[in-house]
């Protein structure tokens, strides 16, 4: 089930973030979420933001060494009387970035080396994630913690795991079940009018909303649930 979800656009996958959250906010948060990480990992050269809920293996490496070599490329403009200076400094800061890497690759598990060059998008990686998981709490976060469009290949399955399942997770009540992260359509229809129904729509709705900025309403009223 894992080729269907290349069907999904590279722009829907990768330019937003795992965030739960939907729409233009949405759209915001992941803009800044990854503004943030890549402006860190540019000037840092840090190769452990590489993920594949981020930018992805291929890209984010290629964008490392573009990184690396563009301060070389823009000297080649600079006219000043300290050009040779700070061409030094650039060859020790990249020789210096250079053997960190190469300890840094020396020391991880091999097994992991394919995702630095690999090509998946961060829905195929969530779809990946509950189809591979070997327990529940596995499932669940892969589910439930992530921007919900990104498992919707497999929503049905996602489906009939929780049917099969949920009245023994809230029997048990593990540690990892949180009720309010599954939303209301993958509930079976008992199960969400045990837990309020309507009133847990309009609930999860008005979460939404006031995470959006949007708690008060047009009238200039407190919006109440």
């Amino acid at each position: 089930m894992i080729e269907e979800s290349t069907s999904i656009s590279l722009t829907h996958t990768n330019i937003r973030c795992y965030a739960r959250v939907e729409g233009f906010v949405g759209f915001v948060v992941s803009v800044a979420h990854h503004t943030f990480q890549k402006v860190i990992a540019n000037f840092s050269g840090c190769i452990h933001l590489r993920h594949s809920y981020g930018l992805g293996g291929t890209a984010f490496s290629l964008s490392m060494v573009w990184v690396q070599a563009l301060p070389f490329i823009a000297l080649q403009y600079y006219e000043g009387d300290d050009a040779e200076a700070i061409k030094i400094f650039l060859v020790c800061n990249f020789c210096l970035w250079l053997i960190l890497n190469v300890a840094f690759f020396c020391t991880i598990d091999l097994d992991f080396i394919g995702t630095f060059f690999g090509t998946i998008t961060a829905a195929q990686y969530a779809v990946e994630l509950f189809q591979n998981a070997t327990d529940d709490a596995m499932k669940f976060d892969a589910a439930f913690t992530n921007r919900i469009s990104f498992t919707k290949p497999i929503h049905g399955e996602i489906k009939e795991w929780v049917r099969l399942n949920i009245d023994r997770w809230r029997l048990e009540a593990p540690k990892w079940f949180v009720v309010e992260l599954v939303p209301d359509e993958f509930l079976p229809v008992e199960v969400f009018e045990a837990e309020g129904g309507e009133r847990r729509r309009r609930s999860s709705n008005m979460s939404m909303r006031e995470m959006a900025g949007l708690g008060v309403g047009a009238a200039g009223y407190q919006v109440q649930n």
